[in-house]
């Protein structure tokens, strides 16, 4: 027996909207402030995809992660969010959380 690769949609708007899944990517994300709380945004993203999805991340992945985590600063800082930067690593690990190579069977 081999099972394909499958995610319905169903179950993945289940992970992205459940508190289980925000309340791990914030204890994953303080997990590896408490371990390097001088990263910067690339060294978060390598260290994050290792620790989710144990590969290092593309150059691709990397560039694109770096935009979404710029944007979301930048939205965050509008709305004079006290940490910025750790609340939009926060929903990078959430999004990591809800990666097709995380949450697929193989």
């Amino acid at each position: 027996y081999r099972r394909n690769q499958s995610v319905v949609p169903q179950q993945a708007l289940a992970l992205a909207n459940s508190k289980v899944s925000l309340q791990m990517a914030r204890k994953i994300t303080e997990g590896i402030r408490t371990k390097h709380p001088q990263l910067n945004d690339q060294e978060f993203i390598q260290r994050a995809y290792e620790k989710i999805l144990c590969v290092k991340p593309t150059p691709q992945e990397s560039a694109l992660c770096l935009q979404a985590l710029a944007k979301t600063q930048t939205v965050l800082k509008t709305k004079k969010n006290q940490q910025p930067i750790w609340r939009s690593r926060e929903n990078l690990v959430h999004a990591l959380l809800n990666h097709n190579d995380f949450i697929t069977i193989r």
